[in-house]
């Protein structure tokens, strides 16, 4: 797992599959491209698309890239 956010709806995980996002809870999933001039901009992107994600989310660190 690469990431996670809580919110009112639930965890939700962001796992790296190579060239993709997976966004994923029990009841969930999107899949975004990650930008590889923009890693963490294409992070950000995929975890506003999470339900109820209404905050500012602060990223810590993108290990391994």
């Amino acid at each position: 797992m690469n990431a996670f956010i809580k919110t009112e709806n639930g965890l939700f995980k962001v796992y790296r599959h190579g060239l993709d996002w997976q966004v994923i809870s029990p009841d969930f999933e999107r899949w975004f491209s990650v930008w590889q001039r923009d890693i963490l901009g294409s992070l950000m992107r995929a975890l506003d698309s999470v339900p109820g994600n209404d905050r500012a989310v602060e990223i810590v660190s993108l290990k391994g890239d």
